[in-house]
């Protein structure tokens, strides 16, 4: 019974996203981690392709519509400052991604 409870709280604790600069995430994220980045959008690479820049660097972020549809936004402000959740896409021998699951303005 032990073991279940600890496997469970690690399960729950394991998932939980915390706020990272886009360095930490670079330099310490693992695939699959779920991490919260804030900073701008600087350009739109593809359809639903962007790069998002804080004080530390920038990263590639997948952004689906349906995503964006969390704050009624249609057409992404360059202006506007975003906090994004997101799933770590680390493959070997490529350059780190992410995957959003969750759009914010920053406040």
């Amino acid at each position: 019974m032990k073991f279940l409870y600890f496997a469970v709280l690690f399960a729950l604790f394991s998932s939980v996203a915390y706020a990272q600069t886009v360095l930490e995430v670079k330099n310490n994220a693992k695939n699959n981690d779920t991490v919260t980045v804030t900073g701008k959008l600087t350009q739109q690479t593809d359809k639903d392709k962007f790069i998002i820049q804080d004080a530390t660097g920038e990263i590639k972020i997948e952004i689906e519509d349906y995503i964006w549809q969390q704050i009624n936004v249609i057409k992404p402000d360059f202006n506007t400052t975003y906090t994004l959740t997101a799933m770590v896409d680390k493959e070997v021998m490529e350059e780190i991604e992410l995957e959003a699951t969750r759009i914010e303005v920053a406040k």
